[in-house]
């Protein structure tokens, strides 16, 4: 993940290619839990963005959030980004969801210890970005945003 310490942003870009059902997102590792044979999203501290339905399921499959865009070439959104936003003491953080570089859906996430997740049905490859090549989405926009809320300004 792209990491501004500074800022306590963290990020990551997944590009989807060819018919495609993945799911991409963020898990709470800090319980000892396995999961096999379900989809990111649909288990306890974890969050995730479904291509098929373009619904983010967050630590239940009953606590859903219909951002009504689905992604994969089929619809031609083939980049979907998952970030985390840390407050200063980084004991709460917000999850955001771009894609094809405009956030989505952001909301509170319940963490310990973070590690991205990416689960797979029926998937063509796909290109995970840490930051070695540029973003879709605008980090810098976003480290603006965060220091004039921490300068106390309006975002």
């Amino acid at each position: 993940m792209y990491d501004m310490r500074q800022l306590n942003v963290r990020y990551f870009e997944v590009e989807v290619t060819g018919d495609s059902l993945i799911a991409v997102g963020v898990m709470n590792v800090s319980k000892d839990t396995e999961y096999q044979n379900t989809l990111v999203g649909w288990q306890q501290m974890i969050c995730g963005y479904h291509s098929d339905d373009g619904i983010i399921y967050k630590d239940y499959i009953n606590n859903v959030y219909d951002t009504g865009i689905r992604y994969g070439e089929k619809t031609g959104t083939r980049n979907v980004g998952v970030g985390l936003v840390f407050n200063v003491l980084q004991t709460e953080c917000d999850i955001f969801f771009t894609c094809n570089g405009k956030r989505v859906f952001q909301n509170y996430f319940d963490v310990d210890y973070i590690a991205a997740a990416i689960s797979m049905n029926t998937f063509n490859k796909i290109v995970i970005n840490y930051g070695e090549k540029p973003f879709k989405f605008d980090l810098n926009m976003m480290k603006e945003q965060l220091v004039n809320c921490i300068d106390g300004t309006q975002l």
